[in-house]
């Protein structure tokens, strides 16, 4: 090989590995080769393709434990778990979203544990109160420990409230006061269709769900919510996770806390 081939061959060899080594998710980098086996004679493979089994957790505790596991011995706990799989059963403390797209689920322990879930829309079938496992990577700990990704592998019976925003509203039309009582501090799994859609400039949102003529069911977003209300338009059949605002009017019956589940459940 001469040596103007030898340049030629060596250049193309730099550019491909810059350009691999600019892709990749924006989480972590370690996802930029998620296709290359990083376990070269080892008999494992990281190629999807190959559909291997989920290698066995390298720690199963409740998230009380996990908390305790680390405060007991910080240094130790990050080198023996950090970015390996965990198990952590509990109680679903609260879910969100970072206002990225990124759900969370937290489970009831103090600090709570934070899962950022695989799932888009966890609240579709989890809610606070409930029990639950998570298998995910360990992340370490910051302010709280943290599983990124997570995925959900065991969930306890739902105590969401399931109730159609038409039903909703004849309750609150006829007896306020007793449909509150009935409600308080519930979650419920409401869905109606879109009476209208009211949106600002700085992204907060009002959804109105078609009620029982009298009283409209009305769900309330935030300007860090506005993924949750993005092509969402009146006529549309919508589902929500949910608690009522006792706060609202007397003609409405007020949402916060919404979520909502726009993928196929």
């Amino acid at each position: 090989m001469n040596f103007a081939r030898s340049v030629r061959v060596m250049t193309a060899c730099c550019s491909l590995v810059l350009v691999l080594h600019s892709v990749g998710c924006g989480r972590q980098a370690s996802s930029t080769f998620a296709v290359v086996s990083t376990n070269i004679g080892s008999g494992i493979t990281d190629d999807p393709r190959s559909d291997p089994k989920p290698l066995p957790a390298a720690l199963s505790v409740s998230a009380k434990e996990l908390v305790e596991l680390w405060s007991k011995d910080k240094d130790k706990a990050e080198k023996d778990y950090k970015r390996k799989k965990v198990e952590v059963s509990g109680v679903v403390k609260a879910i969100d979203h970072d206002g990225r797209g990124s759900a969370r689920i937290y489970l009831d322990s103090n600090p709570s544990v934070c899962c950022y879930t695989e799932d888009k829309e966890p609240w579709a079938k989890a809610t606070p109160g409930q029990k639950i496992k998570l298998r995910g990577t360990w992340e370490g700990f910051s302010s709280q420990p943290v599983l990124d990704p997570a995925d959900i592998v065991e969930l306890g019976d739902n105590p969401a409230v399931v109730v159609s925003a038409g039903q909703l509203a004849k309750e609150f039309a006829a007896d306020r006061k007793t449909a509150e009582s009935k409600y308080d501090k519930k979650y419920l799994l409401v869905d109606g269709e879109i009476a209208d859609v009211q949106t600002r400039g700085d992204g907060q949102a009002t959804i109105r769900l078609q009620g029982d003529g009298q009283t409209a069911v009305v769900c309330y977003f935030t300007s860090l919510e506005k993924n949750q209300t993005d092509g969402l338009k009146k006529g549309m059949k919508l589902k929500l996770s949910a608690q009522v605002d006792s706060a609202k009017k007397d003609n409405e019956v007020g949402l916060k806390d919404c979520l909502a589940i726009k993928q196929s459940k």
